[in-house]
């Protein structure tokens, strides 16, 4: 980073509860440092999402396969790996999005539970830290 240029980043986090949390990010005690504060509200980064609801819009369509495509091939942002596990195997491939393709245009099967929000019945090193909230 240039002497006086700017850089930022995001820390992620799975908090509990209705709390409040303040950050102080800089070096040191110089001028410009910032201070973050940010509410997370009930039940945000507990891990609860709806499988094939990618973009996490309350709503599973056309826009969920596109946005997994999107991460998988031009590294858009995906909130909810579990979410875009659509077949479930703990692997985030080119499998997930035509499976959902598949469910939605052709009368493949749906995408396993959670089918509301929910946590994920199957083990797995998959997360989800923008999912629903109940």
């Amino acid at each position: 980073i240039p002497v006086g240029g700017d850089y930022t980043f995001g820390i992620a986090a799975s908090p509990a509860g209705d709390k409040i949390y303040a950050a102080n990010l800089g070096y040191g005690n110089q001028p410009g440092n910032t201070v973050s504060v940010v509410q997370f509200p009930e039940g945000w980064g507990d891990g609860r999402f709806v499988r094939g609801d990618v973009n996490a819009d309350g709503l599973i369509n056309v826009a969920d396969p596109i946005a997994l495509l999107g991460f998988l091939f031009a590294g858009g942002f995906l909130g909810c790996a579990n979410a875009g596990d659509v077949n479930d195997d703990e692997v985030l491939d080119i499998a997930d999005p035509v499976a959902l393709l598949a469910a939605l245009f052709s009368g493949g099967d749906a995408p396993p539970a959670p089918d509301s929000c929910g946590v994920d019945p199957t083990a797995g090193d998959l997360c989800c830290l923008e999912g629903c909230a109940p």
